[in-house]
């Protein structure tokens, strides 16, 4: 009874541990916009949530930085902006470690998606996109887009100019 008890903790310690880090996130920052989409093109709605403005540094459990290497990092703090994106019972945290990131600008509060299939012809390294692609707009007036492929988000950044 007793290593059965053990075996349930250790499944559900990590739930407990991530439903932290998300209420550090929300409790101590700004949700700037809400954003309705199908990311990984299932049919279902999934949720997006630009939050920025945390006060208080958050160390999450684990966090995805596609800006910089595509790869799930852990023990990730956090003290600025994020998206937290909201896949059935999932959560991914999409950070940026980049200074300045590019989630901390005023431009970025006009974050938006388009649908998959309506993928302009030229942009072809967004073909790999599962569902919905989210715009995030520059300063310098060139959107970069974020994707998931169905294995792990990742950025584009079109050649041209604003």
């Amino acid at each position: 009874m007793i290593a059965n008890f053990m075996l349930l903790m250790l499944m559900v310690l990590p739930r407990i541990s991530f439903a932290d880090d998300i209420a550090c996130i929300t409790k101590n920052g700004k949700v700037i916009k809400n954003i309705s989409l199908d990311i990984n093109g299932d049919d279902i709605q999934d949720s997006l949530k630009l939050i920025k403005n945390i006060n208080k540094k958050c160390v999450v459990k684990r966090a995805f930085t596609p800006w910089a290497n595509k790869e799930e990092k852990h023990d990730v703090t956090l003290n600025d902006s994020v998206i937290l994106i909201s896949i059935k019972n999932n959560i991914h945290i999409i950070y940026d470690d980049e200074t300045p990131s590019i989630l901390s600008t005023s431009t970025i509060n006009e974050i938006s998606t388009i649908s998959g299939s309506d993928i302009p012809k030229e942009y072809s390294d967004l073909k790999a996109a599962k569902g919905d692609i989210i715009i995030i707009p520059t300063e310098s007036g060139i959107d970069s887009y974020l994707l998931w492929n169905g294995k792990e988000y990742q950025t584009s950044f079109p050649n041209e100019e604003p």
